[in-house]
């Protein structure tokens, strides 16, 4: 009598066992592959925007201001507002786009009046790979929530400095704030040991708990690094502040911390760390576990005269 060629269930079963025992072994290694290749493009996206500043400041002598708020506006309700990010578009091969909305004469509101679908374009030269940020903020206004516009997110924020209770002084020692003039012969602290730009979401990847998104285009005109206090007008933070009791990747509403400085800390969607900028124009992965009190303040301020030392 002829046999039957052909598996038996029994081996069907094992067959389909080894497979799933075999994939379960993979995945992660593919997700872990995928995270690397996502990491090395937020890396790069940092050192092209970092490249875009330095050949701002070669070209104007000066670094672009952190947020442009215009000075004769005695209303207090306009300012130009434009911000760091829409000043280098044209060094990031967005020249037609800043051309668009001309931001020179025009204010804020007069583009998110007119031109609007400007201001939502999401720039990829501005997105971390690993953020799962939507592209248009949605989760707070323009305007502290009294407008309806949104606008197109960031990843990437500028240096702001050392957040600090007790103060309304704009400038934090960082390298931007409002209206800021500083040029790379005021950091004094040295190029390599001081933070040029860091990485911002707009939630936290485990709590899921509001950390106030960045945009690339502009700021609130009260958008004041420090002396805003609420998250409602965090979507127009273009600033990054180290404060002691928020450390990199933490949670920004976790028990006890100052929730008036929550909507500038540093925060990734990647384990373990976030990326910085910093003024060589190096970009460094820095560890969640760094000493959050004394070196990530010392990497913030350009002229403390602190040693920071290796980290």
């Amino acid at each position: 009598m002829r046999r039957r060629l052909g598996f038996t269930l029994i081996e069907l079963l094992v067959v389909i066992a080894i497979i799933a025992i075999l994939i379960a072994l993979l995945l992660p290694a593919v997700q872990q592959a995928r995270e690397a290749a996502r990491r090395s493009q937020c890396k790069n996206n940092l050192k092209q925007l970092a490249l875009a500043i330095h050949n701002y400041h070669d070209t104007h002598n000066v670094l672009p201001p952190g947020l442009i708020d215009d000075p004769n506006d005695t209303s207090g309700t306009d300012g130009y507002g434009w911000s760091w990010g829409m000043m280098i578009l044209p060094m990031i091969e967005q020249a037609p786009l800043y051309n668009e909305i001309n931001a020179g004469p025009n204010t804020v509101t007069n583009v998110l009046v007119n031109n609007l679908q400007a201001v939502q374009r999401p720039l990829s030269a501005f997105k971390c790979p690993s953020s799962t940020d939507q592209n248009l903020n949605s989760h707070w206004l323009f305007n502290d929530g009294t407008n309806d516009q949104q606008l197109a997110t960031s990843n990437y924020v500028a240096n702001g400095g050392w957040a600090f209770t007790g103060t309304t002084s704009l400038d934090r020692g960082g390298l931007f704030h409002r209206n800021s003039d500083i040029n790379f012969s005021n950091v004094h602290d040295g190029t390599s040991n001081t933070l040029l730009l860091g990485e911002k979401i707009l939630e936290h990847p485990t709590s899921r708990n509001v950390l106030g998104g960045a945009v690339w285009a502009a700021s609130h005109r009260t958008n004041r690094m420090g002396t805003a206090g609420s998250k409602n007008n965090s979507v127009g933070s273009v600033f990054g502040a180290t404060h002691q009791s928020h450390p990199i990747n933490g949670d920004p509403e976790a028990a006890g911390l100052d929730l008036a400085f929550a909507p500038m800390c540093y925060v990734s969607q990647h384990a373990g760390g976030s990326h910085f900028a910093l003024c060589d124009g190096s970009v460094r992965f820095i560890s969640a576990n760094v000493d959050q009190v004394n070196l990530m303040r010392w990497l913030a301020q350009r002229d403390d005269k602190q040693v920071v030392g290796e980290f």
